[in-house]
């Protein structure tokens, strides 16, 4: 089965209380000063999870075989990941504010 990306709705930022649900959906970093706070949505275990998997495949490549960092940065980039691992591990909600920061470039 192939997926593909679909774009996500204009009003998707506007309309967190709305689940994710079907097949080729896309996953999105919602953001904004208010969001982790909104009456309108309600973190949950599945955004926090959505959110480390997708910043997971952002950063895929620092550790491939043939990636061009060096030893030490490809080491940083490790410990980031598995950083974001580690975010589930209690089984609790997590707001993007509370995620590891990357390394630096």
């Amino acid at each position: 089965m192939e997926h593909t990306l679909q774009p996500l709705p204009e009003d998707y930022h506007t309309n967190l209380s709305k689940p994710l649900s079907g097949e080729g959906t896309s996953i999105a970093i919602p953001s904004g000063p208010n969001f982790a706070t909104s009456e309108a949505h309600q973190w949950t275990l599945r955004d926090t999870r959505n959110t480390r998997n997708a910043l997971l495949a952002q950063c895929d490549w620092t550790q491939a075989s043939d990636c061009p960092l060096s030893s030490d940065k490809k080491a940083e980039w490790a410990t980031y990941r598995q950083a974001l691992r580690d975010i589930t591990s209690s089984g609790e909600p997590v707001e993007p504010r509370a995620f590891p920061s990357p390394p630096s470039a």
